[in-house]
């Protein structure tokens, strides 16, 4: 059975054939990672396989090679990824399993089929070095590993773990003399347990690596299987799936420091540390927490921070460990306040880690910590959450510049541009030379230009705006009551295509007629891309946002009607604006219903956006501050824009909760009629363009959804998971996004809640400062403070199925 996603994609290609009837044509979503299914644009590794799926893509009898190394032509049919030859493994009209060449550019790359009757469109794919990705039951991306799996060990496959050892030719196995190993590190945890692993290149399947990981003592069904490669991690599998919620407690003993804050480790959602309010020595009491053993200990050391606002505990989000710095501080930020790290797991008892000089702060990356040492140079050192190992380096200087064909923020650099000194928008093009355009006014140009800047700041080119056209510049929003006027000027929103060397920027006509984006090269002169009769950017707000259509080598923008010369609070969009990067052409889609779409004023507004190459925004209801019932979409693959209304049992939803699933091409939001999620949740496929109520569980009155900051909990096993309130109380909801079914984890005797207590949530599901319910989707855990009326009770874990 082919899987849901692949379907999906040939019906799109049926809709974008426009080429002749027997040349093959790739769906512009066709091209994805075979094992991990993840929605295009895919991201594959270099000796990866890959997906390609659409229209008369092979013969109608179909082939498949009959051995290795597999052939670069199959049948009638070639196949081209980033500029090289691909090893093909079956081939027929709807689809072809081909593994990405090992010497492939990398990046965003062309995927073109050749077949006699003639070459399809380029397609999309990202090639890296490593994709680390594990094959699944049914070729579903999720659940199970594919394989052998047992209490004492996981057999299964993976690919994109990187180069080996042993050199592999294209389209081959690996040699059964010899076994070839990954160069790259490989490491794995079941559970959030450290486990043995080891892995080889197969020796049947090109492309592909045989792993076999040892299940540790202590991992239990229903736990998740992370496997890394140079601690990159692949996508989660599940150990032994569970039938139901596994709902664990420990209580808290009678003296108890008050729990402000809870932090698990961001594998392990079984092991975890609270910690209490700051105290006036700058100590934080902690109590660790092993929910697997049942065992809570309060730790005899003083966790600090540099403030109170500074979390004493911090987890890296791909490690087993909670790291804190050891008090009581000794000095302030400018000194330093601790030389001591302690590192606290579930492999055993804590690391102490001794740095040079004191840090002010402790921070993570995405597998350890690092700890800032104030001083004259500034030091950063590095520490290995598993051995404690430390690496000094030299403070940065910053987090840099924005990338290329993103409009950069912070300071404006000081220059002058044959006498224009205020810089809209910029860009790094390489050579140590920087795109700007400037102009004489940091407001309101009445002239601009388009320079190439050399390291030393001289004029390398320079280009009038063209005639009539000036900078459109980002709206000032007006400040409030007793504010003092915004300190960083507008930018003009601009983008760099590196590929073509292209500068595109925004403009609009001196009489407001019209706008245009301006393309400005160091080749060339200035083209100017002109909006379609009536339409323009919509620009009454602070946050013009130009969003990336990289499937189809494209620009969004929200589009008016109007020629909107000042900022609105509730700024409308009329639809949908696409620039043709490679045409320098514009395209306008209004909205369906002909109604009106929220632009917001906000970088931190997500409610405009893009996911996959979908972008979208919701219904403006100039009724209902922050309120809306509908979801507009632009597929920007296709080029057509659909609404998704909410269901009719819905009222509305709040624009600030659309939180984006990439991994179904889905949106999540809060309904809301009287309070937040007083109707349960929303989820909006855009994939489907259907739209699905989440119920509120039955003897509950809101429902709020629990996430971990970065993914919506738990999506390896398609769950989406709630805090759900009725008067006095509060549970733990689960969503099976398969079935639709939603089911209500018990709460432990004697505990009434879970995260808050009643007094704290009076009506609405706002939670007080600190963590004290959070989900964690890398462990397929809920965890949370646990109360007895107002009185905290214990640590609960609930572990999702």
């Amino acid at each position: 059975m082919l899987p849901r996603r692949l379907l999906l994609a040939l019906a799109g290609a049926a809709m974008l054939q426009a080429q002749a009837p027997t040349a093959p044509v790739i769906s512009a979503r066709g091209v994805t990672n075979f094992f991990t299914q993840e929605p295009a644009p895919g991201t594959v590794a270099l000796g990866g396989l890959v997906q390609i799926s659409g229209l008369n893509l092979g013969p109608p009898e179909g082939a498949t090679a009959a051995g290795t190394p597999w052939p670069t032509r199959l049948a009638d049919v070639q196949v081209v990824v980033g500029g090289r030859l691909a090893p093909l493994y079956s081939v027929s009209p709807g689809a072809i399993l081909a593994q990405v060449p090992p010497n492939a550019n990398m990046g965003l790359v062309d995927v073109v089929v050749r077949r006699p009757s003639g070459n399809s469109a380029p397609a999309h794919v990202i090639v890296n070095a490593l994709v680390p990705a594990v094959r699944t039951v049914k070729d579903r991306g999720y659940g199970a590993p594919w394989g052998m799996v047992t209490a004492q060990t996981i057999v299964t496959t993976a690919d994109g773990l990187g180069a080996t050892d042993v050199a592999i030719a294209p389209g081959d196995v690996g040699p059964s003399d010899t076994p070839a190993i990954p160069k790259a590190p490989i490491s794995a945890y079941v559970g959030g347990l450290r486990a043995t692993v080891s892995a080889t290149a197969s020796t049947q399947r090109p492309g592909e690596f045989d792993v076999s990981i040892t299940v540790p003592s202590g991992a239990r069904s229903g736990d998740l299987i992370t496997l890394a490669a140079n601690r990159q991690a692949a996508n989660l599998t599940q150990f032994q799936p569970m039938a139901a919620s596994d709902v664990q407690f420990v209580p808290l003993p009678a003296r108890a420091p008050t729990i402000a804050n809870l932090i698990d480790t961001g594998v392990n959602g079984n092991f975890l540390v609270a910690t209490s309010a700051r105290g006036s020595d700058g100590c934080y009491s902690a109590i660790t927490v092993n929910m697997a053993a049942k065992s809570l200990a309060v730790a005899p050391d003083c966790f600090t921070s540099v403030a109170a606002a500074i979390p004493a505990a911090v987890a890296p989000n791909q490690s087993d460990a909670i790291g804190a710095l050891m008090g009581p501080p000794q000095g302030d930020a400018q000194s330093g306040i601790s030389s001591t790290v302690k590192i606290y797991s579930a492999a055993g008892d804590p690391l102490t880690v001794t740095l040079p000089a004191a840090a002010s702060t402790l921070t993570t990356t995405p597998t350890g910590f690092v700890a800032a040492i104030p001083g004259t140079p500034a030091q950063l050192a590095t520490i290995d959450a598993v051995t404690g190992a430390v690496q000094i380096a030299p403070a940065g200087q910053g987090a840099g510049g924005a990338g290329a064909g993103a409009a950069p923020g912070g300071a404006t650099p000081t220059i002058n541009v044959n006498g224009l000194t205020h810089v809209y928008a910029s860009a790094g093009i390489g050579q140590n030379r920087t795109a700007v355009i400037a102009g004489d006014d940091a407001l309101k140009p009445t002239k601009a230009a388009f320079a190439v800047l050399s390291a030393a700041g001289d004029v390398v080119i320079f280009q009038d705006f063209p005639g009539g056209y000036l900078p459109l510049l980002n709206a000032v929003a007006p400040a409030r009551p007793g504010q003092a006027a915004p300190a960083v000027p507008p930018r003009e929103p601009a983008l760099y295509d590196a590929a073509a060397r292209v500068f595109f920027v925004l403009a609009r006509a001196t009489d407001a007629s019209k706008d245009a984006f301006m393309a400005f090269s160091a080749t060339a002169d200035p083209k100017i891309a002109a909006f379609p009769a009536g339409w323009f950017a919509a620009s009454c707000t602070a946050d013009i946002r130009l969003l990336s259509l990289g499937l189809v080598n494209q620009l969004a923008v929200a589009g008016s009607k109007v020629a909107e010369p000042e900022y609105k609070t509730a700024c409308p969009g009329a639809g949908f604006l696409t620039l043709d990067l490679a045409q320098a052409s514009l395209t306008a889609i209004p909205l369906p219903d002909a109604g009106s779409m929220r632009v917001p004023s906000t970088r931190a507004d997500t409610s405009l956006s893009q996911m996959n190459n979908y972008v979208f925004g919701v219904r403006l209801d100039p009724t209902r501050a922050a309120t809306s019932d509908t979801v507009y979409v632009l597929d920007g693959v296709n080029g057509n824009a659909f609404i998704l209304p909410v269901p009719s049992t819905v009222n509305g939803f709040t624009d600030a909760s659309v939180q984006q699933i990439p991994e179904l091409n889905s949106l999540l939001a809060q309904t809301i009629d009287r309070l937040a999620g007083d109707q349960g949740l929303i989820l909006f496929n855009l994939d489907e363009q259907k739209t699905t109520n989440l119920p509120v569980p039955d003897g509950f009155t809101t429902v709020a959804n629990l996430d971990d900051g970065a993914t919506a909990c738990c999506l390896v096993t398609r769950k989406l998971a709630g805090r759900a309130l009725k008067q006095g109380g509060s549970s733990v909801a689960i969503y099976d996004l398969i079935t639709g079914d939603v089911t209500v984890a018990p709460n432990p005797e004697g505990i009434t809640s879970v995260g808050f207590p009643p007094a704290a949530n009076p009506g609405g599901n706002a939670a007080p400062a600190g963590s004290l319910i959070f989900a964690n989707a890398r462990a397929n855990t809920i965890s949370a403070v646990a109360y007895n009326g107002n009185r905290q009770a214990g640590i609960i874990v609930v572990r999702v199925p």
